[in-house]
């Protein structure tokens, strides 16, 4: 097995990754999950942002007059998903 001192450039590599660092935010950033801040070698801040999932948590069938809905609630989301049943056909016959 080769060391450090036998490979050109990789003590200085091993110096550079060493450098960097990563935290979690205590609050993510607006949108998201989670937020994590990577700081390279040269002290450069650098935000990765996990993005939350849309997990639907109920779905349900809803009308509104003579319009048809499918409603979806979205884990982590306030207002509910509506999908107008007209605009999932382009001919309908009953």
């Amino acid at each position: 097995m080769l060391t450090a001192a036998e490979v050109p450039g990789l003590s200085a590599l091993e110096t550079k990754v060493n450098k960097i660092g990563v935290t979690a935010k205590e609050t993510a950033n607006a949108g998201y999950l989670k937020s994590y801040t990577f700081t390279g070698p040269n002290g450069t801040p650098i935000d990765i942002d996990i993005p939350k999932d849309l997990v639907v948590t109920k779905g349900e069938i809803v009308k509104e007059g003579k319009d048809t809905f499918i409603q979806l609630t979205i884990a982590n989301q306030v207002a509910p998903v509506k999908i107008n049943v007209k605009d999932l056909v382009d001919v309908y016959t009953a």
